[in-house]
């Protein structure tokens, strides 16, 4: 028994190997180009990645931290001690790439890689899984070469005697949508019932509902300015510096294009495309990037399905209007992104459909689902078919919370449709929809500036459209002349749409009257002139920004941390107040050249705790009483850190 499982341990080893290779191996940065190949090697870049750290789980105090590389979700000494680990990360972020780079680490023997010394790794999707039983037979069914003799039982076997298995299961909110009954390994693998003695990585665009205490969460955040320069200078325009520059002036020039870019897909989409396919030059706006990617698609769908076709191929404006109906369906946060193969056919018709399969628009999950490439173009054909339905200068458009007290015959269908759009769950749709007509853009506008917290994003939207740049920078200019909230509590996605605003302000030379930091603050990258956010955004130093606050409350800043927060507001030109609200500040400050900007120009730092103002002295670093404007001793800053911290429990 012990040489036949000696051998059948090397042959499932080979044939996982084989497998995994010919993924690996095989990847297209630009999904419609069959010829363009990379291997995982060459294409594979670190972006951010970060670690949830639970400070008290009993009052939900958690914190997320940087990793340096993805060797960390297995070694970072902050980890729990734990074998379940759940890779989260927004669509086209990496999470699929990284499982296939951990498979290159063990097949090739990566000595410093955390798998290098694991017996077996098991890498399958989560809809392998949704038609099998168990792990074994789905390896059986998906990874084996259909005329393998091992069968489900023998691999349940080598599993069970080997001495390390680590198991990756990719992308777990696909099965979400599934109609059907996942198998009972899925979920005790999730509840931590199936498989205890095996390391499992699962990854997810969203939580599962019933994680265990003990599961570690990592998330990736994308591709900052570094990771894009360096895909630029390894991978793709690394021989043209003229295409590179303008990528990154691009992207400089607009903070909507750069937010779009932080999924790693979509910038190597971008970045390989602009080698020969897209014009940077022509491109100004999201939605003018976008529909010269959807251009080049659509331009290989017509070599597919007729390559005698001397004036092209396009996309009639009836088929686009169906691809956006259905794209409708998908749009927003934890929505059903997956339609039956059959549905969709019958919906669109079969050439359409299978056009958009060979060239990458649709891809297929196994046999019989189908998917938009990516959720940035399934809201782009959305958006197609929105911009149409609300192109007309006497529609009235109701947000939710005025179509519930509407009589029937005043509600109409477009409401109706946009109710399903949730400004707070959708990243560019509202773009696009306003960038494809200027009518579209201005009756959107007034939709979303009736609803609460959207006014920023109904600015953004006017800027997408040549006719409406005035009222555009008109709009941002309203926002900023009131104070601008940046909270914890908000979904990232208000968050984005306000970063923009504010980017996009400082651009335009537009004034930013002031920004409130709600508890959302994490640090100051001064290496890179950002402030952090605690949802893992990031934003610029802003040259027109007059007065910032900071409310944190339980918060002790410690001089580095107050140091890096003065340098910052140096940069930003116009910055002439400075506001602490609820956190105690360091008794002394030195901060050198930023202390001396600062002074020269009669900037106010301010901190208020427990009821008390204290005003920075500039010019010898130390706190004075807001009334009365006299410094306090050792004693008076003692007994006021003290109180602090018996007030927070600290």
């Amino acid at each position: 028994m012990a040489a036949s499982l000696k051998g059948l341990k090397k042959e499932l080893k080979r044939l996982l190997k084989t497998h995994y290779q010919e993924q690996y191996s095989a990847i297209r940065p630009l999904p419609w180009r069959k010829d363009k190949l990379y291997s995982i090697e060459e294409i594979h870049i670190n972006g951010g990645i970060e670690l949830l750290i639970v400070e008290d789980n009993i009052n939900k105090k958690i914190r997320w931290e940087a990793l340096e590389s993805y060797y960390g979700i297995y070694r970072d000494p902050r980890l729990k001690k734990s074998r379940r680990r759940i890779l989260e990360g927004h669509a086209g972020y990496g999470k699929s790439l990284l499982t296939l780079k951990l498979a290159f680490d063990w097949c090739t023997g990566v000595k410093d890689s955390p798998l290098f010394n694991v017996e077996l790794l098991i890498l399958l999707k989560f809809s392998h899984l949704r038609s099998s039983s168990s792990i074994p037979e789905a390896i059986k069914r998906f990874i084996l070469p259909i005329d393998s003799p091992i069968t489900s039982e023998q691999i349940e076997y080598v599993i069970g005697n080997c001495k390390s298995v680590s198991v990756l299961l990719d992308g777990y909110d696909r099965s979400l949508f599934l109609d059907t009954f996942l198998g009972n390994d899925v979920t005790g693998i999730v509840q931590n019932d199936v498989l205890k003695q095996f390391d499992v990585t699962l990854t997810s665009k969203y939580l599962p509902d019933d994680p265990t205490l003990s599961t570690q969460r990592i998330r990736l955040t994308g591709f900052d300015e570094d990771a894009r320069d360096q895909y630029i200078r390894n991978v793709a325009v690394r021989e043209n510096p003229v295409t590179a520059g303008r990528i990154k002036q691009l992207l400089e020039d607009n903070p909507i294009l750069s937010d779009l870019c932080r999924a790693p897909s979509l910038f190597a989409m971008v970045a390989h495309a602009s080698e020969g396919e897209l014009d940077l030059q022509n491109y100004r706006t999201v939605t003018g990037l976008v529909r010269g990617l959807v251009s080049c698609f659509i331009r290989q769908m017509g070599k597919t399905i007729d390559a005698n076709n001397e004036r092209g191929f396009h996309l009639t404006d009836a088929e686009t209007r169906k691809l956006g109906e259905i794209a409708m369906e998908g749009v927003g946060y934890n929505k059903p992104t997956l339609w039956k193969i059959d549905e969709f056919i019958k919906r669109v018709g079969e050439q359409l459909c299978k056009g958009c399969i060979q060239v990458g628009i649709l891809e297929m999950e196994d046999d019989d689902m189908v998917k938009f490439y990516h959720p940035v173009f399934c809201e782009w054909f959305a958006a197609y078919y929105v911009s149409e339905l609300t192109s007309r200068d006497d529609i009235k458009l109701y947000p939710p919370y005025e179509m519930d007290g509407l009589d029937e015959s005043e509600k109409n269908r477009e409401s109706e449709i946009l109710e399903n759009a949730d400004p707070e769950n959708v990243l560019f749709f509202y773009n696009f929809a306003s960038g494809m007509n200027s009518i579209a853009a201005r009756n959107l506008h007034d939709y979303l500036n009736r609803i609460q917290g959207c006014d920023r994003l109904a600015a953004l939207c006017l800027l997408e459209h040549e006719e409406q740049l005035e009222e555009g920078s008109k709009a941002i200019r309203n926002v900023c002349q009131k104070e601008v909230d940046v909270s914890w509590f908000h979904k990232e996605t208000r968050q984005r749409s306000t970063i923009n605003l504010l980017e996009s302000a400082s651009k335009k030379n537009i004034p930013i009257s002031s920004i409130v930091c709600h508890e959302s603050l994490r640090c100051i990258n001064d290496a890179a002139d950002k402030m952090i956010f605690k949802s893992g955004l990031a934003m610029n130093y802003l040259t027109t920004l007059q007065e910032i606050w900071f409310e944190q409350r339980e918060k002790e800043y410690t001089e580095d941390e107050f140091h890096a927060i003065l340098k910052f507001a140096a940069k930003c030109d116009q910055l002439v107040t400075v506001k602490f609200v609820h956190s105690l500040l360091p008794q002394f400050v030195n901060a050198g050249e930023a202390q001396a900007i600062l002074l020269a120009r009669n900037c106010e730092v301010f901190f208020h705790t427990l009821g008390v103002w204290y005003f920075l002295d500039l010019s010898t670093g130390s706190w004075q009483f807001r009334i009365g404007r006299h410094f306090l001793s050792n004693e008076d800053f003692e007994n006021a850190a003290e109180m602090y911290r018996i007030f927070y429990h600290l």
